[in-house]
């Protein structure tokens, strides 16, 4: 599917301090996060945050949160608001296609910027 990637850079002083990672209002399955390139695991349930003890090094770090959306606006439908899963029968009745102006689409990505919290 495709993914949004979001990175921010953070300067640690104590890296054997305990970190967490904060995600805000996000839509999506799942997210990824990254600490210095490296994937540190996965986030998909509340309360949408992130154990980064350990993970962080002395001084700048760049930490990505890529999160991942779904192909329900690939395939529809986008003729009605739906919020459980598509099935066929979603097409059922259809005889015209709408106008894509008309579409009803999902947002995916961060809605607000994730933060690093020293705990």
């Amino acid at each position: 599917c495709c993914d949004v990637a979001y990175s921010q850079k953070y300067v640690v002083n104590d890296p054997s301090a305990l970190y967490k990672l904060e995600l805000g209002e996000w839509n999506g399955t799942v997210c990824e996060v990254f600490v210095n390139s490296i994937k540190a695991g996965i986030v998909f349930s509340q309360p949408y945050t992130f154990d980064l003890t350990g993970l962080l090094k002395e001084g700048e770090n760049i930490v990505e949160v890529r999160c991942i959306g779904s192909l329900s606006n690939l395939y529809g439908p986008h003729h009605r608001k739906w919020k459980n899963l598509l099935s066929a029968g979603f097409w059922n009745g259809v005889k015209k296609r709408p106008a894509a102006k008309n579409y009803i689409l999902e947002n995916y990505g961060l809605m607000e910027p994730f933060s690093l919290k020293m705990l």
